[in-house]
């Protein structure tokens, strides 16, 4: 399983518990799954103590496959240690979202990083 880790929800979740459902970000980031070929995965935010204990019981639980979306959850999930590959945030209003090729290239180092830890 792949976690996928946000900062925080947005408005236009449809819910505060289900991370980018709902935004245009989820559309990004599900074309991106489908790219990266991933089959079982989940999205966790980073911003409450709650999500803290989710992210760290999964990590407990063994998983080592996590993808933090953007600098900020980056930055969390540093903070607490835990080993990630980091891709740009998938909002709309990243700039580096208008290059395909950007994309594709991390897109692709994830793929590697994610091979490297099954």
């Amino acid at each position: 399983m792949v976690v996928f880790i946000g900062d925080r929800p947005s408005r236009l979740n449809i819910s505060p518990d289900l991370p980018f459902v709902g935004t245009p970000s989820f559309n990004n980031l599900t074309k991106w799954i489908n790219k990266l070929d991933i089959s079982s995965w989940t999205v966790v935010n980073s911003y409450t103590h709650d999500d803290f204990i989710i992210i760290c019981q999964l990590y407990n639980s063994g998983l080592k496959s996590f993808v933090a979306l953007g600098n900020n959850a980056s930055k969390e999930l540093d903070s607490i240690g835990i080993k990630h590959f980091k891709l740009p945030h998938p909002s709309p209003r990243n700039r580096k979202l208008n290059d395909t090729n950007y994309i594709d290239s991390e897109l692709e180092k994830c793929k590697n990083y994610l091979k490297g830890n099954k």
